[in-house]
This record gives C-alpha cells, structure tokens and sequence, in this order.
C-alpha cells in the first residue's frame, strides 16, 4: 500500500517526514552497482574511492575554489570561448609533438583521458583550470629579447653530435684525453668506453653520446658548449673545470649548420616560446595556489589519502 502524503501540506513539516519515510524505504535510494545479484550503494563506494583517488579530486577541487577566488579579485571570468580554445590547443599540441594529423591527436587525447580516469566531470575541469589559469598569467608571461634570442639558437643555430665525458678526478679525465688522441681513427670508439666505464654524467650509459648538442642549451656546462662550436670534428678537448667535476669533450660531426629564419617561422617561434612561459607560469601558480589554501578533511579514507599525496 502506497503511503498517504496529502495530510503533510505544511512545507517543514515535509521536509522532516520525508526523510523519515526514506529511512525505512519508501525513497530508497538506487544502487550504484549490482554484483553477483546484490546491490552495492555509493557508500560502500565512497571509502576505498576516497582512499584509492581522494586527494586527486580533492586537489582538483581545492585549486578551482583558489581560482574562482583569484578570478574574482581580477575583476576577470572564463568563457565558453576560453574553455574551447583549451581543447582546440590540447590537439593541436599533441599533433605538433606526435607529428599526427589532428583527427590522430584526438584519439590519442581520448586514450589518455582512459588511463588518467577523465571523464566528462573531471575533463572539463581540467579545461576549466587551464583556461582560468592562462588567463590570470597571459598578462604577464610574455617572452623578452633574451627568451627569443635563446630560442632562436635553439631552433635555427648550428647542432652537433658529440661525446662528453665528465668525472670527478682532474687526472683522471687527463688519462682519458691523452688515450682518445693516441687512438687516432678509433678516438671515437675509445672515448665511448671511457665515458661508459668512468662518466658521471647522465650521458654516460650510452657512452657519452650527445646527438644534437647545441651550444645555446643551457643544460650543458658553459665550457663544454664553447667547445662544441670551437673544435674540428674528431678533436678531443682539453680537461675543462665544471661544476661537480671535469669534462672532456669530442666532436664527431657538425649536423646542422646554422640558418636565418623567415618571418613566419620567427612568428610561429614567438607563439611556441609563448606558450611554454604560459605553462610554466601555469603550473607555478597552481602550486602556489594549492600549497597556501587552507584544506581541513574531516572523512578519515579521504585524510588518508591526502596526508599521503606526492608534493
């Protein structure tokens, strides 16, 4: 027999009843899985989902609460308009960097959102964060002379493929540079088994081999990218003081010499180095955002997982 409501007219006091009537099934609510012929609800969900994803979402939610408060006091918003250029800079990212027609980029966005668990919530929350993001720091995050200068030695200057050989022993590395140039043809080969067997750079497993080295990269040592443009291919440098130690340099082969860019490709350059302040600024003021907002988790599963989140 259904239950009879039409007495309970006074709005409070169904606001009271009908939670009752709930509590011993009327409302019930419906489960959120059936296994093995019984249900499961979404609170034998809840805790393993908050142990197992908690801090992620709860992450995820602490920084768009910290934007829409930044947004606020910027006097600023964020449009659909802003939220599709998002996805339309997701694509054409990836099909830049996959070297993939945007159709294929697509897919691969689509496999992606699999494997990190993005739905059609948590993906246009991401899109959302990244628009609001852009536009709190596009104001500011514009490239100076140095940044294109940089990059455009980066882009257009000369490569080389070389051999690096970095150890923490002055006569050490001295031992290896008289070796490689009593080698003569087989300097190459020699170099490599001392940069594989005593190198304490990164290099070194793969016997020292820097591919295209550029002299602008800034991940090299200064002297070793003065090297690099002042040796003759199968010159072996001097030992050169860097820091943590002394390295010593071969040049095998100029593999790219050095151009002057057009116009267009300067502007597209001025985009991509765009782009990259952009998300480096980004990524920065989400940080900042997320360690200096105040989060108190009261569900024990969900504190587990937060107190136990990466930083």
């Amino acid at each position: 027999m259904k239950p009879n409501l039409s007495r309970y007219r006074n709005p409070i006091m169904t606001l009271t009843v009908v939670p009752l009537l709930a509590g011993v099934g009327f409302f019930a609510a419906p489960p959120a899985a059936i296994v093995a012929g019984s249900s499961v609800s979404e609170a034998d969900l809840l805790p393993p989902l908050a142990e197992a994803a908690g801090a992620i979402v709860l992450e995820e939610l602490t920084l768009r609460k910290a934007l829409e408060s930044e947004l606020a006091g910027e006097g600023l918003s964020v449009s659909p308009a802003q939220i599709e250029a998002e996805r339309s800079l997701l694509i054409r990212t990836v099909a830049a960097e996959s070297r993939a027609s945007e159709a294929q980029a697509e897919e691969m966005i689509a496999g992606m959102r699999r494997a990190r668990g993005l739905g059609e919530s948590r993906f246009a929350g991401l899109l959302w964060r990244n628009a609001a993001l852009r536009a709190l720091v596009a104001p500011r995050a514009t490239p100076t002379p140095e940044d294109m200068a940089l990059a455009t030695q980066l882009e257009f200057g000369p490569r080389f493929r070389a051999r690096l050989l970095v150890t923490r022993s002055a006569a050490e590395a001295a031992r290896a540079v008289d070796d490689v140039r009593a080698a003569g043809a087989a300097a190459p080969m020699r170099f490599a088994e001392h940069a594989f067997l005593r190198s304490i750079d990164a290099s070194g497993p793969r016997g020292g081999l820097l591919v295209d080295a550029s002299p602008a990269d800034g991940a090299l040592p200064p002297l070793v990218r003065t090297a690099l443009t002042s040796l003759s291919p199968g010159d072996c440098s001097d030992v050169l003081s860097v820091d943590g130690g002394y390295a010593v340099v071969l040049l095998e082969a100029r593999t790219r010499e050095p151009r002057v860019p057009s116009a267009p490709e300067l502007r597209e350059l001025e985009s991509k180095v765009v782009m990259r302040i952009q998300r480096l600024a980004m990524d920065r003021l989400a940080r900042t955002l997320v360690d200096r907002t105040e989060v108190s988790v009261m569900s024990d599963p969900l504190r587990w997982s937060w107190e136990r989140r990466p930083r």
